[in-house]
C-alpha cells in the first residue's frame, strides 16, 4: 500500500506529542510545506519563540510525517494553533483524528475547553469538526492579510484529569 491508501484508512493514522529531535524536524517540515510554501507565511511569522515553549503533536500516516498542531496552554484553556496538514495527505480523517488526540491530551490534563483561530473561508471545516464560533471581533495575525475568527470546542470531563 502506498501513503496515499493509507491515509484513506483511519487505522493507519496515528497522532503522538513530540519528543524528540528528530520529531521536532518533522514538525517543521510538515509547517514549512503548508505554511511556508503553500500558503506563503514568511518564516519569522511562522516559527517564533513560542515554539521552544508549546506542545507540538504529529499526525503520521504509517510512519510518515503528515499533519501538526501546536498547543499552549492558558488558565482555562489550551490554545490549538498551526494545525496543517500536508496537501497531498487531506482527507476527512486526518483532521478529526488531530482534534481527537488534542481533546484527549488537554482533557487528561484537565482542560475544558479549545480555542483556536481560523479564516473564514476554513470556519466552517472547523464546525463540522465541533467548534463554534466566539462573539470577540476576528483578530490580525503578523504575516497574514485576512482576519481570523476565534472558534471554541468544549472538551468532555474526563475521569482520569490530573487535579490536586
Amino acid at each position: 500500500m502506498n501513503d496515499n491508501t493509507l491515509a484513506a484508512d483511519p487505522q493507519y493514522i496515528h497522532f503522538k506529542l513530540v519528543t524528540t529531535q528528530v520529531e521536532m524536524m518533522h514538525f517543521a517540515a510538515v509547517r514549512g510545506i503548508c505554511n511556508l510554501e503553500e500558503v506563503g507565511v514568511p518564516a519569522q511569522h511562522e516559527f517564533d519563540d513560542n515554539d521552544n515553549f508549546a506542545t507540538h503533536a504529529l499526525g503520521y500516516v504509517g510512519e510518515e510525517p503528515v499533519s501538526t498542531v501546536r498547543l499552549r496552554f492558558f488558565g482555562d484553556f489550551v490554545k490549538l494553533e498551526r494545525a496543517c496538514v500536508r496537501p497531498k495527505y487531506r482527507n476527512r480523517h486526518i483532521l478529526p483524528k488531530a482534534i481527537e488526540g488534542v481533546a484527549r491530551d488537554a482533557g487528561q490534563k484537565g482542560y475544558k475547553r479549545i480555542v483556536t483561530h481560523a479564516a473564514p473561508a476554513t470556519a466552517r471545516l472547523w464546525r463540522i469538526l465541533g467548534f463554534t464560533i466566539s462573539d470577540k471581533a476576528p483578530a490580525q495575525f503578523a504575516g497574514h492579510e485576512h482576519e481570523y475568527v476565534e472558534l471554541v470546542k468544549d472538551i468532555a470531563l474526563r475521569n482520569d484529569a490530573v487535579t490536586l
